[in-house]
């Protein structure tokens, strides 16, 4: 995926890259979010083998953090804003995140279920991070954790690769 977005950007870098309530980011400002977004996340200990949750509404920054959680190498566990918190909890307890990524509004929902909680406000104010090299996932690596009802209505979690 990150490899996949850094050749959009080459060929269309000011092409419409996500719209949304909020606008619409080019190629070019999707990868140079996501890029300090992952840089953020890595001088954290962010890694290959870890999962970040990502909590948002639908939006670009949604977006932003998926592709920036990807650029470390860890795999994203999408978490709706509109679930439960008691289902919230379940989520976190079970795929055990490294760090959720969300706003400062909704940090509260995952405070204390998480390793922990990275907001996009706080590394928007933060200092420019260092320009080391993102890792990506490997091609036999997880990318993204979802969770299903099951069989047995117990939620469970599965991993999706990067291969088409």
């Amino acid at each position: 995926m990150p490899e996949a977005l850094s050749d959009c950007v080459s060929r269309h870098p000011d092409s419409p890259a996500v719209t949304g309530p909020a606008g619409t980011i080019t190629y070019r400002e999707l990868d140079d979010s996501a890029h300090r977004l992952a840089q953020y996340m890595i001088e954290r200990g962010i890694g290959p083998g870890d999962c970040v949750g990502v909590m948002f509404t639908r939006s670009t920054a949604a977006v932003i953090a998926m592709v920036a959680v990807l650029k470390t190498g860890a795999a994203y566990l999408p978490l709706d804003p509109a679930l439960p918190d008691q289902r919230i909890g379940f989520l976190l307890a079970d795929a055990a995140p490294a760090a959720v990524v969300t706003t400062a509004g909704l940090a509260a929902r995952v405070a204390g279920g998480a390793g922990s909680v990275i907001t996009v406000e706080e590394v928007d104010a933060a200092p420019e991070p260092g320009d080391g090299p993102v890792v990506g996932p490997g091609p036999d690596d997880v990318a993204y954790v979802i969770y299903t009802s099951g069989t047995t209505g117990t939620p469970k979690g599965t991993g999706g690769g990067t291969r088409p």
